[in-house]
């Protein structure tokens, strides 16, 4: 058993090994790798598609307080790939409801209206709030 882990043994071994590999990488043909995507069926590689965008936009226009894993058990996704769907559209959760992140200045306005109403109610009747 000595003779086995012994500089002979082991070693002799590991030496082989790693010289088998340098002639291996050094070699043309069995070195060089395309780091291109190439065509291949299969899963793909992200969940992040215009397909699975477009239905989960529909899904959350159609609920806003959905979750994400009810989104992810809708496309048979991770709970990350549903949050990155998700992200890639822009929506962003806000008190238990999906919005969109970037308001439009319609909606800057009326919530301007909103919370000034609000204000001017509170001020009027010091019960409001």
């Amino acid at each position: 058993m000595e003779g086995s882990f012994s500089n002979g043994g082991v070693m002799d071994h590991l030496f082989v090994f790693l010289d088998w590999w340098v002639h291996r990488l050094k070699d043309e043909n069995v070195g060089t790798v395309s780091v291109a995507n190439k065509l291949r069926s299969g899963r793909p590689s992200s969940s992040v598609n215009p397909a699975n965008k477009a239905k989960a936009d529909a899904l959350i226009r159609e609920d806003r307080c959905i979750t994400l894993d009810e989104l992810a058990e809708n496309f048979e996704v991770s709970h990350g790939s549903a949050y990155n769907i998700v992200k890639s559209l822009g929506f962003s959760k806000v008190c238990a409801r999906w919005v969109l992140r970037e308001l439009t200045t319609e909606h800057k306005t009326d919530r301007v209206n909103a919370c000034t109403e609000l204000l001017e109610q509170s001020q009027r009747d010091n019960t409001f709030f």
